[in-house]
């Protein structure tokens, strides 16, 4: 089954290494052929604080 984009089959496909085989072989990622495997993924994380005080909250206050 094709994707409904006009996405290239041939983009790369950046996963984690080891796992190449594992999209090959899966419904919808396997419409891709480009996998390069890696382990150095880009982070948005600049700095970590260490603290107990941090509370998350979702969308709806809870």
């Amino acid at each position: 089954m094709e994707p409904e984009f006009n996405t290239p089959s041939d983009i790369p496909v950046y996963v984690p290494k080891g796992t190449a085989d594992l999209y090959r072989n899966a419904v919808g990622w396997n419409y891709f052929t480009n996998f390069i495997e890696t382990d150095d993924f880009p982070t948005s994380v600049k700095s970590t604080l260490a603290t107990s005080s941090i509370e998350v909250y979702g969308h709806n206050g809870t």
